[in-house]
């Protein structure tokens, strides 16, 4: 018989790892990994009256809970701390149903499917309707082992096996397995378990179809194909590691070695699914969808990862400063790539709804607005309240009344974006087109162009707009990392020069030189800038094999990227 102190100290080892797991939960998406919890329900949209939409796809009862609580993801913490609740949810449901299964340590080894939940949630795309359709499967599978009488007990997994796919998707299989186990450990029979499990594939082929999902969409539901989540199959890792649970739970094995095994397939499942890249290029756009430029000109400063969106947002916090000329080769730019994003079928969704933030900076309303549709569309579920809030700013700037009131109406029907949404119709009713500078500048006339010919698109906005600067210094700084002299030239005479070619930026005086043979008073270019370049001729006739000391004394010059950088 064990000690009072050995008890004690057996209930708080039992204590203690239950808390420091879900603190540890919380505290790692809060203050590690939270902007892919913001970003999950900026492309999510719960306004409440659209439960029809639910009611098309299987797995409705889990997507309908999990868009509301994904909601709450927009808050800092609020997403850390719903997923630690939903995880222990999904904890005491398998520590209950191995209780029942008569397993040894089943406290223990309840926290290995657990973690795989965790390390899943990891994922962009991996939605907290899995993790839900996880908790309700686990918790009907243990209300049913509570019916004693078998024949009961087979028919109602039979006709729940049904029911949980059309409710909570996939991780119905979570219940097939617990529900296959517990039927063989009962009666040393595989013939029902073996029908179970035929029965769970017919479902899933059957109901796939009935709601015009293919036969492999149907299997992994509401997980979306073809996303950034590029093998949905992943989920099955849950269901891999409660069988791995269940085999443990049928020996005897010291609990610190369980917990090992646990803390040990935890880390090393969150190094291979964190994606830190993608959650600095997130953090990005987050900060710049919530106005917090600050932050993002902090950001942008560490150049912690070198990505297109990375330079993409320095560039645009820069150009809300007036500064996008002064500091454009003072940073990592990969081409023009990080001025003006291109929207196509090979870019990912989270690009096409960035792109909206420099467009709508320049004034350039048409070509924003036809990014938010894409954004949107391109969007799993097409449903996202980032891209509703944009459509409204930009409906409300093109005094297109009735458009803004159908976006605004819909985010008055959520949870966080329902204030805002009131604001604005307030401003609107006062005759403020929105809460964006009224400085700036909109094209009044349509002209038919591609989306990604960018000089047609800001050209026609300075037709109407001469004297909009971040136009015309997104305009010039694009030909210039795209090393277009000639065009440059042309655009600068056109549209910078007549209004603020006074004093031009030194990255405009170092292109203008290599232009022009004269007229260097004309451009009011200094002495001094015509002498830096003969220096910089002198010494590049002598060290233009040697990149790093070009680097060294030129770097930051125009002539030293229009020579040295490659264009992929």
């Amino acid at each position: 018989m064990d000690t009072p102190k050995a008890i004690t100290m057996k209930t708080l080892r039992n204590f203690l790892f239950p808390v420091c797991f879900l603190a540890g939960c919380c505290a790692f998406f809060t203050f590690c990994y939270p902007y892919h919890l913001h970003f999950r329900e900026q492309t999510t949209l719960f306004t409440g009256f659209d439960i029809a939409q639910y009611l098309q796809k299987p797995a409705w009862i889990s997507e309908m809970f999990g868009d509301y609580l994904t909601q709450f993801f927009l808050l800092r913490g609020g997403g850390g701390l719903i997923i630690a609740c939903v995880l222990f949810l999904l904890w005491a449901g398998f520590y209950s149903s191995f209780r029942k299964m008569k397993l040894h340590n089943a406290g223990c080894i309840a926290w290995l499917p657990v973690a795989a939940e965790w390390v899943l949630s990891c994922y962009l795309e991996y939605p907290l309707s899995m993790v839900i359709g996880a908790v309700v499967s686990v918790w009907t599978f243990r209300i049913l082992s509570e019916i004693r009488n078998q024949i009961v007990f087979r028919f109602c997994c039979i006709v729940f096996a049904i029911i949980l796919y059309i409710s909570v998707g996939v991780h119905f299989l979570l219940f097939i397995l617990l529900s296959v186990i517990y039927d063989f450990k009962r009666n040393k029979s595989w013939l029902f378990p073996l029908l179970l499990l035929v029965l769970s594939f017919l479902t899933m082929y059957i109901a796939g179809h009935f709601f015009y999902l293919t036969t492999k969409q149907a299997c992994f539901y509401p997980i979306i194909e073809g996303y950034l989540l590029s093998k949905p199959f992943v989920y099955l890792i849950t269901e891999a590691t409660l069988l791995i649970a269940i085999f443990l739970g049928q020996i005897e094995i010291k609990q610190c070695v369980l917990y090992i095994l646990t803390v040990c397939g935890l880390v090393s499942g969150i190094c291979v699914t964190s994606n830190w890249k993608e959650e600095y290029d997130l953090g990005f756009m987050c900060e710049a969808y919530y106005g917090r430029w600050d932050k993002v000109l902090e950001m942008s400063r560490q150049q912690k990862y070198k990505s297109y969106l990375s330079a993409y947002y320095a560039n645009l916090v820069n150009a809300r400063r007036g500064q996008l000329p002064d500091s454009l080769l003072y940073r990592y730019q990969p081409a023009h790539y990080g001025l003006l994003i291109e929207v196509k079928e090979t870019v990912p969704y989270s690009y096409v709804m960035a792109s909206i933030d420099a467009l709508m900076l320049c004034g350039d309303l048409e070509h924003a607005q036809h990014s938010a549709m894409l954004g949107m569309v391109f969007t799993p579920h097409q449903r996202s309240s980032r891209m509703v809030r944009r459509m409204a700013e930009i409906s409300m700037l093109n005094r297109d009344k009735q458009a803004a009131e159908k976006f605004l109406y819909l985010l008055s029907k959520t949870t966080f974006h329902r204030r805002w949404s009131i604001r604005q119709q307030q401003l609107m009713a006062n005759g403020h087109p929105a809460t964006i500078a009224d400085s700036l500048c909109i094209a009044d006339n349509d002209v038919l162009f591609s989306p990604n010919d960018i000089r047609t698109s800001i050209t026609n906005l300075l037709k109407t707009c001469p004297g909009n600067k971040n136009a015309v210094d997104y305009l010039l700084c694009y030909h210039l990392l795209r090393k277009d002299l000639k065009s440059f030239k042309i655009d600068y005479d056109a549209y910078y020069f007549p209004f603020f070619g006074n004093n031009p930026p030194a990255v405009y005086q170092e292109a203008l030189l290599m232009c022009i043979n004269e007229g260097v008073l004309y451009y009011h270019i200094p002495q001094s800038k015509n002498e830096e370049k003969e220096e910089y001729l002198a010494f590049f006739e002598n060290n233009k094999e040697n990149v790093e000391a070009m680097r060294e004394n030129f770097g930051s010059t125009y002539w030293f990227y229009h020579f040295y950088a490659r264009l992929k």
